[in-house]
């Protein structure tokens, strides 16, 4: 194949491209937030000056002392009345002494009644040891 270093005759030369230019252009989004960011940076000096202006030392004026001093009012509610009143281990100590009591009565029956049927045998003319007499049973306590 021939190689043309003029290129071939009749034909034009080929141009590069020509790259686009770019324009300027504003958007309203742009101009939007930099407004905003300006209102921000303002809010944040105005912030900050109220900041040191509030940790500034601000004097009173003295005129505590000369004031008369501060005299609390007296209550009008009427004063109250303490009224006797029941511990709670004072209840239960009555009702354990009435509990007592009524466990003396129940052994005090059981012992007569035991005692009546002793005579009774004694009386028909048998003993009390023909009575066999119950086994207590031992129990083993697991561990």
């Amino acid at each position: 194949m021939p190689v043309f270093e003029s290129g071939v005759l009749g034909v034009p030369a080929k141009r590069p491209p020509t790259p686009t230019r770019p324009q300027p252009f504003n958007l309203q989004a742009d101009q939007r937030g930099m407004v905003k960011q300006e209102k921000f940076k303002a809010q944040l000096k105005n912030e900050s000056q109220l900041e040191a202006e509030k940790r500034k030392f601000h004097a009173r004026l003295g005129d505590v002392v000369h004031k008369a001093p501060f005299v609390p009012e007296k209550s009008q509610r009427p004063l109250t009345e303490i009224s006797s009143f029941a511990l709670n281990t004072e209840v239960r100590a009555g009702k354990r002494s009435e509990y007592d009591l009524q466990c003396k009565v129940h052994e005090e029956e059981i012992l007569m009644a035991k005692k009546l049927v002793s005579d009774s045998l004694h009386w028909y003319g048998k003993e009390a040891s023909v009575l066999k007499p119950i086994k207590q049973v031992k129990y083993l306590h697991s561990m």
